[in-house]
């Protein structure tokens, strides 16, 4: 079931090619109400995990759908099938529609596993994902304020990426990845602070936290309709136990 989440916006990113305007939105907001509908069914069967799959010893991948990841999944799922009928209008003036309507699912496919996520190191992958599939709607216009407004998010991401992913290691030697209802820190070592800094300095960097939100200044009009991933993403690191 929670596979079945991610993949159909995967698959709604490949429809996305289709060239026809309108048969392309019609689709779009079809697959997103099957997607609304579908997270709202996997809602009320309560709390649902995948098996774990072990990279390595310590490194995991699983997903989970609790009562966080519930609200942000339902809301992650409205916010784009609201999206959809609005950029078919608004993005009337703009060229490329299939490349933006690709990565605008990509994008969303990502925000979910991010809000599935039930180890830190799941969370952190998805969250690196969304920089990644995020680029190219910053950049959708190729114009100048658009350039610029890209190498600034391109430049404050990977930054942020690193930083988080140095949290992420100090925090492996101290203690699981796995989320734990409640948060799993008995008490704080240097190490943890010290951890728990670096976390909230790059996943903040990456979400736009103030004062660390000048990437998002210089980003071009039509592409912040491609950008609703932060309104949602940004609220997506208050999971993590800091």
């Amino acid at each position: 079931m929670l596979y079945l989440i991610l993949l159909l916006p995967l698959a709604l990113a490949a429809l996305s090619l289709i060239r026809n305007d309108r048969a392309r939105t019609v689709i779009l907001a079809v697959g997103q109400a099957l997607l609304l509908a579908l997270l709202i069914g996997a809602c009320t069967l309560g709390d649902t995990a995948t098996p774990v799959w072990h990279m390595t010893a310590d490194l995991t991948f699983s997903l989970r759908l609790d009562g966080l990841g519930r609200f942000f999944c339902l809301l992650t799922a409205v916010c784009w099938l609201l999206t959809i009928p609005y950029a078919s209008v608004y993005m009337t003036h703009e060229g490329h529609h299939p490349r933006f309507y690709v990565f605008l699912m990509l994008t969303e496919a990502a925000v979910l596993g991010a809000a599935l996520a039930a180890d830190l190191v799941t969370l952190y992958l998805f969250y690196e994902l969304t920089t990644l599939l995020s680029f190219p709607l910053v950049l959708h216009t190729q114009r100048p304020k658009a350039l610029l407004g890209a190498v600034k998010y391109l430049y404050y991401s990977v930054c942020g990426g690193f930083i988080a992913l140095f949290g992420v290691v100090l925090l492996a030697q101290q203690s699981s990845l796995t989320f734990v209802r409640g948060g799993y820190f008995q008490t704080l070592s240097p190490t943890l602070l010290a951890a728990s800094f670096l976390m909230l300095l790059g996943f903040g960097a990456k979400a736009g936290l103030y004062p660390l939100h000048l990437s998002l200044i210089h980003i071009s009009e039509p592409t912040r309709l491609g950008m609703i991933s932060y309104a949602v993403f940004c609220l997506k690191k208050k999971k993590l136990t800091v």
